[in-house]
C-alpha cells in the first residue's frame, strides 16, 4: 500500500469562522410535515410583502442557511401576492437541486409532491392542476416563453442562485424584465442569492428594492494546505478524508470534485484507504439518475461520503454535512465563437463559489472545511463566476429569441450581454440549419423550436422524419445525450474486444447506439458493460430519454419514433451532416491524422475515433484540449466523427456550394491541371479533371507555384526578391506611386508572363527580374532608384550596397571602415527619412560596430577606436 503523504506537514492550523449566527440553538430537522421553524428569511418577511405590494421587483440577498429557497415563494402564495388562479415559478439551475427543493417545499406545506407544489425539469415533471409553486430548470422557462410568451398562468418568477449566472437564467431575466415592461406589470420578479452583487442586479431592474437576511448557518472552521501538494486531487482528498476520520471528527462528509472522472477516482482512492469504521460512498452529478442522485439524500446506518461536482454547491441540504473537503476546481466549458469549438478546462472556482461550498459543512451544526489550497492561493481566485453568456454556445438562446420575434438578440438589453461576435456565429450556424434566412426564422426553425434540444439535434431529428429513419436517430440521439455511455480508454483488450463484438463502422456514433443495445441485451449487468467500457448507468439512462424525445417528435407533428431498426446507413449519415454541416473535415493526405475544417479551421482525429480512412468526415464534436506538445497550448480534436461525401454535402445544401474552375500546378515538372472544384464554407470538398485551354489561368497557376518554388526558376535570384522588397517598400510609404508589388498584382504579372506555358520546368529560363521591370515606366523606375536604391555612391568614389531582406530593419549595407574615410553624412533612404544601418567591419573584414549616426561615430566612437585600429592596421591611412 502506498505510504501516505503526512498531512500534518500540508494543513495549515489557520481557521476562520465563516457565516456564524445567533441561530445556534436551533437543531435539526429544521421542519416537520405541515410546519415550519423560524427561518432567518422570516425576519424580512414583512419588508417582502410590502416591497413586493409596492413594487413588482425584488432583490433578496440571504446567506447560505437563511431558507430563502423554500420560503420566499411560501411568503409571496401565502400573503397573496399572485392571484388565486396564478403559478410562481422557481427557477433553479439545477434539477436536482428543482426535485430535492420541491419535494421539501411540499412535505413543509403538509402536501404531495405534484399537489399545491410540484418540479418541472428537461424530460420529466411532477405537476399537477392544482400546482401553485413549481420548481424549474431556467431553459423551462425559456420554452414556456416560446409557447405563451405573455405567460398568462404565471403570477411571479423567482430566480434563485443567481450568482451562477446560468445563460438561461441571464436570459430569461432578461425577457421576464422585458415582459414586466411590455404589458406584464403585475408580473412579480424576484431576484436571489447567497453571494450576489445586488447593485448591478438592482440597476437592471430599475432600481428594485434590495433586502438583506441574516443566516443561519453555524460556524465553519477552515483549513487550507500549508503548501501546495504535488499529489493528485483524489488521492489528497482521500487522505484528508482520512485525517478527519482519525481525529473523530462528527459528521457526514461532502468532497468537491471537479468532474465526474475525478469522482470516480476519488471514490477508489476512498476504497483503498485502512479506516477505522465503515463508509457509505456515494456520488453526486448532474447525469446521474433522479433515484440515484435522491440516494445522498437518505438516511445511512453509516457515516455517508458524498463525492459530488458543483451540483451540490447552491440550494441542496444534506442532512448531516459537518465535513466538507474542496478540490477548489470545476471543469467549465467555453466555447471559441471565431473557431466554433468548445472547450472543457479545469478551473479554479471563485472566492464565492468557495464560500458557498464551505457553507454546506454549517447548515445544520457546527463543520470543519478543509480547501486543498494554501490561502495565499484564496487571495488570487476571482471574486466571482464568469457569466455563462459570455463563455457558452448561443445557439440555441438565439433561436428561441428569435422565435420569439427577437430579430436582433444582440439589441436585448441585458444584465451582460454576450459578446456580439458569438451572436454572430451562431446566427451563421442557424442560417446553414436552415433556421434562420435573411435573419428571420423559417418554418424548419419554428419546427427547431417545438423540440427542446440543441438545434443541432432538432435539425437532424426533422431530417430524419423525412428520410424514414426517425427511430433509429432518436435513439442515435438520447445514446448521445448519455454522456460517458462509452468510456474513453487506451485499453488494448477492451477495443478489440468491441471491434469483435460490433465490427467495422461508417460513423462513431453507430459505436454509441450499440453499446447502448449491448447493455440494453446484458440487462445493464455492471461487469459485462466494463467489459467493453460502457457506462452501465449512464445505458440505464438511455429509455427514458428516447421515450421523452420521442413524445417531443409527436407533439411536433415529426411522425412516430418508435421503430429503432437501423435502416440505411447512408440516410443517417445524411441526417447527422444536416446537423453538423459547419463541421465537415477534410483529411489533409492520406494516412494524416490531421483534418481541415470549414472557415480556415482544423484539428485532430480523436485517438478512439473508429472511421479510420475516411477522406471527407462530419465531427459530432469538436473539443479544444490542452496540448502535450511544446509549440503549441491547445489542440483541436474531432470526435463522434461520421464519414460524409461530397454528393450527400450537394444535396443538403446546394445553395452553399461554390464551384469553379481552378487550374494548378502540383509540381516544377508537372504540367497544368484544369479542376472543377467545389467549395462548402470554403473548404474545398471535391476536385474534378476538366478540359480548358484557358493560357491566361494556366499561366495564374504557374504563377502561384512559382511563388512557392522561386528556385525553380533560375533567374529568380536574390536580387528579385530584393526588388520586390524595394517596390514594396516605396509603395507603402508612397501609396501615390502605385509601386507596391503585393502577392496579388506579382501573381498577374507573372501569369501574364508564363501564359502559354505548360509547366515550370518549361518557363525555367523565364527573365523574372525583366518581367516584373517591364511593368514599369521610366519615371517611375527612377522614382525606385531615388527612394529605394539597389546601390548608393558614396561621396568619397565608393559604393555602397543595400539590403532590403532583413525584417528586423529597413535597410542594411555593410562596408569597411576605412572606406568610409570622408564620408560625413550618413546616407539615407525615402528622401532623408530612413537611415541605412551600417555594420562596420575592420578593414580585413572583422566586425566592428553597427550604426545608424556616422557623424556621430566620427566624433564619439573613432577617438576611442583609432588607437586599436593603428596597432592592427598600420598599413591603413587612419585620420
Amino acid at each position: 500500500m502506498r505510504t501516505p503523504t503526512p498531512i500534518s506537514l500540508l494543513i495549515s492550523l489557520v481557521e476562520e469562522k465563516v457565516d456564524c449566527s445567533p441561530f445556534t440553538g436551533l437543531e435539526a430537522p429544521w421542519f416537520h410535515k405541515g410546519e415550519y421553524v423560524l427561518f432567518p428569511i422570516r425576519e424580512i418577511e414583512s419588508a417582502i410583502v410590502s416591497s413586493l405590494r409596492e413594487t413588482p421587483r425584488l432583490v433578496i440577498s440571504a446567506p447560505t442557511g437563511s431558507g430563502k429557497t423554500t420560503q420566499v415563494c411560501q411568503i409571496v402564495l401565502d400573503h397573496g401576492l399572485i392571484a388565486p388562479e396564478q403559478q410562481l415559478l422557481v427557477l433553479q439551475p439545477r434539477r436536482v437541486a428543482a426535485r430535492s427543493v420541491a419535494r421539501r417545499v411540499a412535505m413543509e406545506r403538509g402536501g404531495e409532491l405534484g399537489g399545491e407544489v410540484g418540479f418541472q425539469v428537461r424530460f420529466e415533471d411532477q405537476i399537477g392542476p392544482s400546482t401553485r409553486i413549481r420548481f424549474i430548470t431556467e431553459g423551462i422557462l425559456l420554452r414556456l416563453l416560446e409557447t405563451d410568451p405573455v405567460l398568462s398562468s404565471v403570477g411571479g418568477i423567482l430566480f434563485d442562485e443567481f450568482h451562477e449566472r446560468s445563460l438561461h437564467a441571464d436570459v430569461a431575466l432578461a425577457l421576464a424584465r422585458r415582459l414586466q415592461a411590455g404589458g406584464r406589470g403585475d408580473l412579480k420578479i424576484v431576484v436571489m442569492s447567497a453571494t450576489l452583487e445586488v447593485e448591478p442586479i438592482s440597476a437592471f431592474l430599475d432600481q428594485a428594492p434590495v433586502l438583506e437576511a441574516s443566516g443561519r448557518s453555524y460556524p465553519v472552521a477552515l483549513h487550507y494546505l500549508e503548501r501546495l501538494s504535488r499529489e493528485r486531487m483524489p488521492e489528497l482528498a482521500a487522505e484528508m478524508l482520512q485525517r478527519a476520520i482519525a481525529q473523530e471528527l462528527p459528521g457526514d462528509v461532502l468532497i468537491f470534485m471537479p468532474g465526474k472522472g475525478e469522482i470516480r477516482q476519488t471514490m477508489e482512492a476512498i476504497s483503498g484507504l485502512r479506516l477505522s469504521e465503515p463508509l457509505s460512498v456515494l456520488p453526486l452529478h448532474g447525469d446521474l439518475s433522479s433515484e440515484e442522485q435522491d440516494r445522498v439524500f437518505a438516511a445511512e446506518p453509516v457515516r455517508k461520503v458524498v463525492v459530488a461536482t458543483n451540483v451540490a454547491e447552491t440550494s441542496l441540504t444534506i442532512e448531516g454535512i459537518r465535513i466538507v473537503i474542496d478540490s477548489g476546481q470545476a471543469r467549465v466549458d467555453r466555447f471559441d465563437a471565431e473557431r466554433g469549438i468548445q472547450g472543457l478546462f479545469l478551473e479554479n472556482i471563485s472566492k464565492a463559489s468557495t464560500i458557498q461550498r464551505a457553507g454546506r459543512a454549517g447548515r445544520t451544526a457546527p463543520g470543519v472545511c478543509f480547501r486543498l489550497w494554501t490561502e495565499s492561493g484564496q487571495l488570487d481566485r476571482p471574486d466571482h463566476p464568469t457569466p455563462e453568456i459570455r463563455r457558452c454556445d448561443l445557439a440555441e438562446m438565439v433561436l428561441l429569441l428569435h422565435g420569439l420575434g427577437i430579430e436582433a438578440p444582440a439589441h436585448l438589453p441585458m444584465l451582460d450581454a454576450p459578446a456580439p461576435e458569438a451572436i454572430e456565429a451562431s446566427e451563421r450556424l442557424l442560417a446553414t440549419l436552415g433556421a434562420l434566412e435573411s435573419g428571420v426564422i423559417t418554418p424548419i426553425g419554428r419546427k427547431m423550436l417545438k423540440l427542446p434540444l440543441h438545434p443541432r439535434y432538432s435539425r437532424m431529428l426533422i431530417e430524419a422524419s423525412q428520410r424514414g429513419c426517425l427511430g433509429y436517430v432518436t435513439l442515435l440521439a438520447a445514446a448521445v445525450s448519455g454522456k460517458g455511455l462509452l468510456l474513453h480508454t487506451r485499453d488494448s483488450t477492451v477495443l478489440r474486444r468491441r471491434s469483435e463484438e460490433w465490427g467495422e463502422t461508417e460513423s462513431d456514433l453507430f459505436w454509441l447506439v450499440k453499446a447502448f443495445l449491448f447493455a440494453q441485451g446484458s440487462r445493464f449487468d455492471v461487469d459485462a458493460c466494463r467489459a467493453l467500457g460502457i457506462h452501465a448507468g449512464a445505458a440505464r439512462m438511455v429509455p427514458p430519454t428516447v421515450q421523452q424525445i420521442a413524445d417531443l417528435c409527436r407533439a411536433a407533428s415529426l411522425g412516430d419514433s418508435r421503430d429503432h431498426e437501423q435502416p440505411e446507413e447512408e440516410e443517417v449519415l445524411k441526417c447527422i451532416l444536416a446537423g453538423f454541416p459547419d463541421q465537415v473535415a477534410v483529411r489533409r493526405a492520406p494516412g494524416l491524422s490531421v483534418f481541415d475544417l470549414t472557415e480556415g479551421r482544423s484539428g485532430v482525429l480523436a485517438e478512439e475515433a473508429q472511421v479510420k480512412n475516411a477522406v471527407l468526415v462530419v465531427a459530432a464534436e469538436i473539443r479544444s484540449v490542452p496540448s502535450r506538445q511544446r509549440h503549441e497550448t491547445e489542440k483541436t480534436i474531432l470526435q463522434w466523427v461520421s464519414r460524409c461525401a461530397p454528393e450527400w454535402i450537394a444535396e443538403l445544401f446546394a445553395d452553399r456550394i461554390e464551384r469553379a474552375i481552378e487550374h494548378r500546378a502540383g509540381s516544377a515538372t508537372a504540367k497544368v491541371r484544369a479542376e472543377e472544384v467545389d467549395r462548402f464554407e470554403g473548404l474545398v470538398i471535391r476536385r474534378r479533371p476538366v478540359s480548358t485551354d484557358d493560357s491566361a489561368a494556366q499561366g495564374r497557376a504557374l504563377a502561384a507555384l512559382a511563388l512557392q518554388e522561386r528556385r525553380k526558376l533560375r533567374q529568380w535570384t536574390q536580387d528579385v526578391d530584393q526588388l520586390i522588397e524595394r517596390l514594396n517598400l516605396v509603395g507603402s510609404r508612397f501609396p501615390d506611386t502605385n509601386l507596391a508589388m503585393p502577392e496579388a498584382r506579382l501573381l498577374e504579372v507573372l501569369g501574364a508572363a508564363l501564359s502559354g506555358y505548360e509547366s515550370l520546368k518549361q518557363a525555367r529560363d523565364l527573365p523574372v527580374k525583366k518581367v516584373i521591370l517591364g511593368g514599369l515606366t521610366e519615371d517611375e523606375l527612377a522614382f525606385l532608384e531615388w527612394l529605394a536604391p539597389a546601390k548608393m555612391l558614396l561621396p568619397n568614389g565608393k559604393t555602397l550596397v543595400c539590403h532590403y531582406m532583413n525584417p528586423k530593419t529597413v535597410v542594411e549595407a555593410t562596408i569597411r571602415v576605412n572606406e568610409l574615410f570622408q564620408v560625413h553624412e550618413h546616407p539615407t533612404i525615402l528622401d532623408g527619412e530612413e537611415p541605412v544601418l551600417l555594420h562596420l567591419k575592420e578593414p580585413r573584414g572583422k566586425p566592428l560596430e553597427d550604426t545608424t549616426d556616422l557623424a556621430a561615430f566620427w566624433t564619439q566612437r573613432y577617438p576611442i577606436l583609432r588607437g586599436r585600429l593603428y596597432q592592427l592596421y598600420k598599413d591603413v591611412p587612419w585620420p
